[in-house]
């Protein structure tokens, strides 16, 4: 767990508010990356209660350039 206690001082260090997280999204649809993230952020939040907070959010930010190629209409799974 040295990378999430390195992340823990650097939160407190550089007195971070909030999060912006990388929502990788592939052609629209949110595949086994986007998985990722979440398995990351789920762990983080599980593992300590001082850098994800209510006080100290995140969010998940799309590339715009990923937006262009988004499909307003599901896929045939639903997505």
């Amino acid at each position: 767990h040295q990378s999430l206690s390195e992340l823990e001082a650097i939160v407190k260090q550089h007195r971070v508010c909030a999060f912006v997280v990388n929502w990788p999204v592939n052609e629209g649809r949110k595949g086994e990356k986007c998985g990722k993230v979440l398995q990351v952020l789920d762990s983080v939040i599980d593992q300590s209660n001082t850098v994800v907070t209510k006080r100290r959010p995140f969010t998940l930010w799309r590339n715009h350039e990923d937006a262009s190629t988004d499909s307003s209409s599901p896929d045939e799974w639903g997505r």
